[in-house]
């Protein structure tokens, strides 16, 4: 089979525009965030005598090619260990939508972001059975975060 060079050219044409845009996702230009600024993170894990461990801390980083994220969840009161997230994905320049397991369950986001405030829905606790709960969300960024 010969491949004319009309077609070759725009095969190229059309692989260098995927390139262009998979380079552009791998390092996206997000509100807040460059190579130098370090782990960005949002929310807050607080201790409760009756309750145990409530929160979830979120937090982000573009190293030299990518954004990354990782969570440090609770569940049932007892703090997970910090997890890279299995899906992250950004949204125009200035939304993410991310996911990962927390237990036996799955917890899906789609936020707004801004260099305050993660905003938007999340669908908790997600099983094979359940498309668990749907709910608003608002998470504060953390300008100091501690060790847990």
């Amino acid at each position: 089979m010969e491949i004319r060079p009309r077609t070759l050219a725009a095969a190229w044409f059309v692989m260098s525009l995927a390139c262009t845009s998979c380079s552009a996702q791998l390092l996206p230009s997000l509100p807040c965030f460059n190579v130098d600024s370090g782990r960005i993170v949002y929310g807050t894990i607080t201790t409760d005598i009756e309750w145990g461990y409530r929160g979830v801390r979120l937090s982000f980083e573009i190293d030299t090619a990518r954004l990354r994220g990782w969570v440090r969840d609770t569940f049932q009161g007892t703090l997970q260990p910090e997890i890279e997230l299995d899906s992250l994905v950004v949204i125009g320049s200035d939304s993410l939508s991310f996911s990962y397991p927390n237990a036996h369950t799955r917890n899906t986001y789609r936020v707004h972001l801004t260099c305050l405030r993660l905003e938007g829905m999340a669908r908790l606790a997600q099983t094979g059975t359940s498309p668990g709960v749907l709910t608003y969300v608002i998470i504060d960024r953390r300008l100091a975060p501690r060790k847990l």
